[in-house]
């Protein structure tokens, strides 16, 4: 079931990045039209918005915000469409009409960079240790995590919840051992160090025996409007 709250969510996130390009980024009713129209209910989304030049919140907001999108900003969405009460979830950076400066360009490979190597980690057997080890690449980085690492996901937010050593965030104690067929977001939301700056880019895995299973068919990217 939750494979196919995933899909809704994909038409919806697309569905999102186009509003944008046509100047209808805040009007919440279009963001939910696309999940409507597939059968989906609207589980969440929190979406922030700001310039580039180490100003802008630095993850996702819960409330949403009455400022103007213009161009060159730099919007992070976190969305959650659900199918029968099971939802899938997904964060994506946005630019708006501007590719990113060299900063968000750093924060974008790094998360890039952080997923997978936690891709690389999960599988039916890894710890929270493993994922510590995955996410110890953003601290390398240069940089650090305002909201966590990787969480379990299934109607509602499930153990565990991950984020990195440098933080002092998210370590289970005793470490956290994963089975097949449990669900997980992973979602590196790579921040500077005084969380001016930061972006979010993350999806809904079901972890399997050798690795996991996807279930968004959102591009796995940071996108450019037109």
């Amino acid at each position: 079931m939750l494979e196919p709250g995933g899909n809704r969510l994909a038409g919806r996130a697309n569905g999102f990045e186009s509003r944008i390009i046509h100047g209808f980024a805040r009007k919440v009713a279009l963001i939910e039209a696309a999940g409507l129209a597939r059968g989906g209910l609207p589980h969440l989304y929190y979406i922030s918005s700001g310039p580039q030049d180490g100003s802008s919140p630095c993850v996702p907001r819960q409330n949403l915000s009455g400022r103007n999108i213009t161009r060159g900003d730099v919007i992070n969405i976190e969305v959650s469409v659900s199918y029968w009460g099971y939802s899938g979830q997904a964060h994506r950076p946005i630019f708006v009409q501007s590719e990113p400066i060299e900063l968000y360009r750093r924060l974008c490979e790094c998360s890039l960079e952080a997923y997978h190597r936690g891709i690389g980690k999960l599988r039916a057997g890894a710890t929270s240790e493993d994922l510590l080890d995955a996410s110890d690449i953003i601290a390398a980085r240069g940089f650090t995590i305002n909201d966590g690492y990787l969480h379990g996901f299934g109607i509602g937010l499930l153990p565990p919840s991950v984020g990195t050593r440098q933080s002092g965030l998210g370590i289970p104690t005793p470490p956290f051992v994963l089975e097949e067929n449990m669900c997980v977001v992973l979602q590196p939301n790579v921040v500077t160090n005084d969380e001016r700056a930061g972006v979010q880019l993350g999806n809904l895995l079901r972890i399997t025996r050798d690795g996991t299973e996807c279930l968004h068919g959102l591009p796995l990217q940071y996108f450019v409007t037109a």
